[in-house]
């Protein structure tokens, strides 16, 4: 039995015919390297992790809080090292507020 991939109908693909197809683009990508003088040595492998993404928003406006911020791996069989990063933020002390001079208030969960 033979299986077709792709559109349904006679310009379906055999699974034959795809593994063909990607053998031939991957070849043609080969000739244009090497017509172009592109050692394939000289091609930096994939880097292991992307970018770091943004840092977010500080938890905290003043009194110390924390950014967080993570990047992906990019390999299948996984990568070194850390993917999250933490760092402190909003160190500034808050300003003192109200007749008591609250420093810091703390809200209370409901009862």
């Amino acid at each position: 039995m033979s299986y077709r991939y792709g559109l349904i109908g006679p310009n379906a693909a055999t699974a034959a015919e795809v593994f063909k197809h990607a053998t031939e683009t991957l070849k043609q990508i080969d000739s244009n390297l090497k017509a172009d003088n592109v050692p394939l040595t000289k091609i930096a492998p994939a880097e292991a992790y992307s970018s770091w993404y943004s840092w977010t928003p500080c938890t905290e406006s003043c009194g110390g809080g924390q950014q967080y911020r993570h990047r992906e791996c990019n390999k299948v069989e996984g990568c070194d090292g850390p993917y999250n990063d933490t760092r402190a933020c909003a160190l500034e002390e808050c300003p003192a507020t109200g007749p008591g001079k609250l420093k810091h208030i703390t809200k209370l969960p409901p009862k």
